[in-house]
């Protein structure tokens, strides 16, 4: 909820504009007075109710002092066509001019910030400084020169002066205030169950005049408690409503009490000029009453949506700053932080422009409200020309209250046809340069409050940090990407040239005759498959960290099996999904190629079906690889301390290495478990 503000525009030039205006609030004003002066019963120039006052009031605020030729013609003809005294008539409109004049100086001088009927001090101040100092000018003005004419009597002055000030009154608190607030407030957004509620109010307090008011005026001691049944209804329309529908409850009590009375009067004795009077006095009691009342409960809810708003806005802020350095996605950044403003600031349109290379144009990266083709597509100059480059060769946010009278810049032509009337603009900063520019357009006329200026930089400023995140993360993962491809070339390069050290050892091989050195060859060649394997698994991993144990045992076994040409032996493989660093699976795959070699050469007999098991077991971090045949065992003293074997040395180094614990045993063949931690 925003509080409606004046726009005090008090000077200026007399354009054609402000002549039509002129002609129009002075026939108006003409037609008003004669209304006004039908009523004037105690004397042709003296009306208790006078509404041409507060039209006057209310012209002069809202459109400026400019207009004081329109107030001054039309008191002067009224005036005329009563009185027919040209000094009479001049006297009379110089002092309804200077009435006008001086209420609408009041308001410039005093009221703060120009939200009238906004606060309770300041309905207060209009009440006593326009409805009682400015009217009284009128009143002994207009008062002194019927006298000095001769159309006043001695007598009869200071009841006559009675009459014209609380007509003056009138017209000030009752019709100056509606079409003030008219004017400033057109809003209406109201369900049918609100307006219904009002026009129900509206029912029942003319039901209470038209009832106090049957029998024409009554007497103090009558009127006194009636006017108490008023008040409930009135409060309730203070606490319900704004002050603009007070003053419109008000003025339609007004009228019709107004009606009532004379329709009363009519039928009985004549016209009263006391009932009209008592009529002022009531109602001009009603506005000093409720006015400042209903004002401070408005006030109190514009404060509290404050409030919420703010409480919104920082909440708002917190989610997007969190997403924007825990998000994975600079678009769902850019879609959370347009969703906000949309919400938020009540707006139709959101943008994000990126500035494009060169600095001359702006890309329209992403947005709210627009047609599904522009974003992504649409090119916006960056000149200082456009509302754009304009806001990217300014250091603060630039504000748009109405873009039918910017001369800063050109309207933007994306929404030229779309009846925007407001906005906002920002940078949206990046590390060295602008990222690009961020803006948000109303199609109602929109006032943007300080907080929602700040609410919007901060918007943008995280925009802007998400931009540099993601830009710097793309960079990083550039040159991760490029270290990646330049690792696995390297292993590439160690499996090769371990492969054609494995080849130039077979080649070699088969130049020799004796079969134990075949067998050394034989060895020593899968050793170095078994190493050339892991570096062929990080070449065809995406991360170089891990390797999958489980597939690794696999293809090792295969290949050792395949090396000695052997039918008659089977290897099994049981194994959860083990994924282990590079040092460790290169240590364990050799430990695999020396056991699994030695029970291919030494467990079975030629005539015996050869049955290897693998199984390899992980829990958290614990594993035990463990290696098993069905051969005929290890000699019944074994000691694997006191071998002196190649093999059963390495398998020995290599545990501990990993590092790892290793146990072998006889368990109707040879058992070997290694137990060790993951890295």
């Amino acid at each position: 909820m925003v509080i409606p503000k004046i726009k005090l525009n008090y000077r200026g030039s007399l354009s054609p504009s402000i002549l039509a205006k002129i002609v129009v609030l002075a026939a108006v004003y003409f037609i008003a007075g004669r209304i006004g002066l039908s009523l004037a019963f105690i004397n042709p120039s003296a009306s208790a109710v006078w509404p041409p006052t507060g039209i006057a009031i209310a012209a002069i605020i809202l459109w400026g002092y400019n207009l004081w030729p329109a107030v001054f013609l039309g008191a002067l003809f009224v005036n005329l066509t009563i009185t027919g005294s040209a000094a009479a008539s001049l006297g009379i409109a110089a002092g309804n001019t200077f009435e006008a004049v001086l209420a609408a100086y009041f308001v410039e001088i005093l009221i703060k910030d120009k939200y009238i009927f906004y606060s309770p001090v300041d309905t207060v101040k209009f009440s006593f400084f326009v409805g009682i100092i400015a009217t009284l000018i009128s009143t002994v003005t207009g008062t002194v020169f019927l006298f000095l004419s001769g159309l006043l009597k001695t007598g009869s002055f200071l009841y006559v002066g009675l009459t014209w000030w609380l007509g003056d009154i009138g017209g000030a608190l009752i019709i100056a205030p509606f079409i003030i607030l008219l004017v400033i407030d057109r809003r209406l957004k109201w369900n049918l169950k609100k307006s219904l509620e009002f026009v129900l109010i509206l029912l029942l307090i003319s039901s209470i005049s038209l009832y106090t008011f049957r029998d024409g005026i009554p007497t103090l001691t009558e009127i006194f408690p009636l006017i108490f049944l008023t008040i409930p209804f009135i409060i309730w329309l203070a606490v319900r409503f704004s002050p603009r529908e007070i003053s419109t409850a008000i003025l339609f009590l007004y009228l019709m009490t107004l009606w009532q009375t004379l329709s009363y009067a009519k039928s009985a004795e004549g016209p009263s000029n006391e009932s009209l009077i008592l009529v002022q006095i009531f109602m001009g009691t009603l506005f000093a009453a409720f006015m400042p009342l209903a004002a401070d409960v408005q006030q109190k809810k514009v404060l509290q949506n404050s409030l919420q708003l703010k409480i919104n806005q920082q909440k708002s802020i917190s989610e997007l700053g969190l997403s924007s350095v825990s998000g994975n996605n600079i678009s769902d950044i850019f879609k959370d932080a347009m969703r906000i403003l949309y919400e938020t600031l009540s707006v139709d349109y959101i943008k994000i422009l990126k500035l494009l290379p060169g600095d001359k144009e702006l890309l329209l990266l992403d947005g709210r409200g627009w047609t599904e083709e522009l974003p992504g597509n649409a090119i916006i100059p960056a000149d200082a020309d456009s509302h754009a480059g304009y806001t990217l060769a300014s250091k603060e946010p630039v504000i748009i209250s109405d873009f039918s009278k910017e001369t800063r810049f050109l309207k933007p032509s994306l929404f030229s046809d779309d009846g925007v009337k407001s906005g906002i603009s920002c940078i949206v900063h990046g590390k060295d340069k602008p990222f690009g520019v961020l803006g948000a357009y109303s199609r109602d006329k929109k006032v943007f409050s300080t907080d929602d200026v700040y609410f919007f930089q901060s918007v943008a400023n995280i925009i802007g940090m998400a931009a540099e995140r993601f830009a710097y993360e793309e960079q990083l993962l550039s040159s991760l990407r490029e270290k990646q491809i330049l690792i696995k070339e390297i292993h590439h390069r160690v499996k090769n040239n371990l492969q054609i050290i494995s080849s130039l050892l077979n080649l070699q091989e088969s130049y020799i005759n004796d079969v134990k050195i075949q067998q050394m060859f034989r060895k020593s060649k899968n050793r170095i498959n078994s190493m050339a394997l892991v570096y062929k698994m990080l070449h065809n991993n995406e991360d170089l960290s891990r390797i999958n144990f489980k597939n690794y045992m696999k293809e090792l076994s295969e290949a050792i099996l395949a090396s000695f040409s052997t039918q008659i032996i089977e290897c099994n493989i049981t194994s959860d999904e083990v994924y282990l660093e590079p040092d460790q699976v290169t240590n364990l795959g050799l430990i695999l190629n020396e056991i699994i070699s030695n029970s291919i050469k030494y467990a079975f007999d030629n005539s015996k079906q050869g049955i290897i098991s693998i199984k390899m077991s992980i829990d958290g971090t614990n594993a035990e690889l463990e290696v098993r045949d069905n051969g005929k065992g290890l000699p019944e003293h074994f000691d694997i301390r006191s071998t002196t074997t190649l093999g059963m040395q390495l398998i020995t180094n290599l545990t501990r290495q990993v590092p790892g614990e290793l146990k072998i045993e006889n368990d109707c063949g040879t058992k070997y478990t290694i137990t060790f931690k993951t890295k």
